[in-house]
């Protein structure tokens, strides 16, 4: 009896140290070969981070079994021995929490017992801007620029950052969320969580200093936080007025000039989505709507002549009452239509002319879709996978051509090129080819120029031919969920641990600046470019720098 409990403990150490050892040097091996990796076996690199992390859970639950069951101790120790290995993670966790970027990749320990973000003191401001006009040269007018593309024509970038590195101009402290800025007239507009508020607001873009905000009782959260918390929704500027969704359903339209209230609506009371209420660790109450959009409301207003364009979606409660897409008019917030059935996602609507046609373009949850841009009719729809609670799609429609669109999407679905028609007043869609291992975007949108497409995928730069969805190149480096602007010839990019670096937008093996750090958080956000100034952002930080160039008066007017 005595020879057969001494077995397991001969043999159960040893074999759990060649274990451990070798877990240790596979998860090495995947994070060097990650690319390998996630094409091989088509996982994303979330799901490689979570099987390192249950694997890790499990191995340390089997050396807890070896120490109070077959440890060479009497009870009394084993029990010691195990309280003691048990408490080693349990103080660890106690004192700090790791942070995680989109795909569960680790991005640092944050000290619980640190004066919260969200603690920091922000100063009113009342102050007056210029009338934002985004016609005036160097506007950023919203989400992913003016067309919404991802493209800035010009200027023409200095790639010799070792000779000329960027300039830091400004940085300052600002509240949470994943929202990005739009520039007009000198002014910079956002976005941010301030505690129970949920702030818009204009800085200064050549000092950064606070001029307007407009301050609602309103936070949103997800519960199981993997989302976080805040704003994710882009302002849009038009004609002097800036146009926002917060990130619990509620669409306004804003002077620029002061941030005033011209009109509010409640989407969610609008299409009888219901509402959760909760109090998050820190204190502050928060809410997140009855339906799948689990992790809140991010489309960007899109404005179509003179109408805002926003996706609806609809609820647990009421699913006939809901609505894909709803227009207002722009300056009165009168509802012009509404149209479609289908469940939203994440992604912003877009303005394209395909097959002959002025449509807008949506990534809804499962399903790509047109719009007629006058009237809403729905015009075509196209399947793709999504579950916006889970495998969500969270980019959007990106236009190739006169016929041909791209969809791209993380979560193992890839790319894919679909090519639609028209015959009267039918159409139709044609997937022209999709290809899984390509255009593995998850937070970030493609750019597109002569066939071809850049972009984050699975947390590398990657070149794609269109023609037959083939990749052309992919670049090592540590991306994560960033984000990325086409500018010129060059690609912008700043990865989710805010390094910028600069890319040449090339089929050739490509150009590649030095990296420079930016702000800390986790950078989800979009970028924003002015001329030679440029905006990025965190969660808890926004920087403007200005960007090396070869090019004469690419710099925007000073604000007065």
């Amino acid at each position: 009896m005595n020879e057969e409990l001494k077995t397991p403990r001969k043999w159960f150490p040893k074999k759990m140290t060649v274990l451990t050892v070798f877990l240790a040097i596979l998860i090495v091996v995947v994070q060097i070969f990650r690319s390998e990796v996630v094409d091989l076996t088509q996982l994303g690199p979330d799901m490689l981070n979570a099987f390192s992390i249950m694997g890790s859970m499990l191995l340390f639950l089997c050396w807890l079994v070896w120490c109070f069951f077959f440890s060479p101790f009497r009870l009394l120790g084993r029990m010691e021995l195990t309280a003691a290995v048990v408490a080693v993670p349990v103080l660890f966790f106690v004192f700090f929490q790791p942070q995680f970027g989109g795909s569960m990749n680790f991005r640092g320990l944050h000290y619980r017992f640190a004066p919260a973000q969200e603690s920091v003191a922000f100063n009113s401001a009342n102050g007056i801007a210029e009338m934002l006009d985004e016609s005036v040269p160097f506007s950023f007018s919203g989400f992913l620029g003016n067309d919404r593309n991802s493209i800035v024509d010009g200027p023409e970038l200095e790639s010799d950052w070792t000779a000329h590195p960027p300039q830091l101009l400004w940085k300052r402290p600002v509240g949470a969320g994943w929202s990005g800025a739009a520039i007009a007239n000198g002014f910079v507009v956002t976005i941010e969580q301030r505690g129970e508020k949920e702030a818009v607001t204009c800085y200064r873009l050549d000092d950064g200093n606070p001029v307007w905000d407009h301050s609602l009782n309103l936070r949103h959260e997800d519960p199981p936080g993997l989302g976080r918390q805040g704003p994710r929704s882009t302002p849009t500027i038009w004609q002097g007025m800036v146009f926002v969704q917060g990130a619990t359903g509620t669409l306004m339209a804003l002077q620029g000039e002061t941030g005033e209230e011209v009109w509010k609506i409640d989407l969610c009371e609008l299409l009888k989505i219901g509402q959760n209420e909760k109090t998050s660790s820190a204190g502050f109450k928060y809410t997140y709507e009855k339906s799948r959009l689990a992790w809140g409301r991010a489309a960007s207003p899109l404005i179509v002549d003179d109408v805002v364009v926003i996706p609806g979606g609809y609820g647990d409660d009421d699913p006939a009452a809901g609505a894909t897409l709803l227009a207002f008019d722009a300056v009165t917030g009168v509802l012009k239509w509404k149209s479609g059935n289908e469940m939203i996602a994440y992604g912003s609507p877009s303005l394209a002319t395909v097959a002959g046609t002025e449509q807008i373009l949506l990534q809804a949850e499962n399903q790509a879709m047109g719009f007629d841009a006058e009237t809403g009719k729905v015009l075509w729809k196209h399947e793709r996978q999504g579950i916006s609670n889970g495998d969500a799609n969270c980019i959007q429609v990106t236009y190739v051509d006169a016929d041909h669109l791209l969809l791209s999407k993380g979560y193992g679905l890839g790319g894919e090129l679909i090519h639609v028609s028209r015959d009267g007043e039918n159409y139709s869609v044609k997937s022209v080819w999709q290809v899984p291992r390509v255009l593995r975007t998850k937070l970030s949108n493609p750019a597109v120029r002569n066939g071809y497409a850049w972009a984050i995928s699975d947390g590398f730069i990657e070149c794609t031919n269109l023609t037959d969805g083939s990749r052309v190149w992919k670049q090592r480096g540590s991306y994560g969920d960033g984000q990325l602007l086409l500018v010129g010839d060059w690609l912008v990019i700043q990865s989710e641990a805010g390094m910028l670096q600069l890319v040449k937008a090339t089929v050739e093996t490509p150009e590649m600046s030095i990296q420079i750090p930016t702000v800390s958080g986790v950078c989800w956000n979009t970028l924003a470019i002015s001329g030679d100034r440029l905006i990025v952002r965190s969660d808890t930080e926004m920087a403007c720098f200005q960007l090396p160039t070869r090019a004469t008066e690419t710099k925007p007017g000073p604000a007065n």
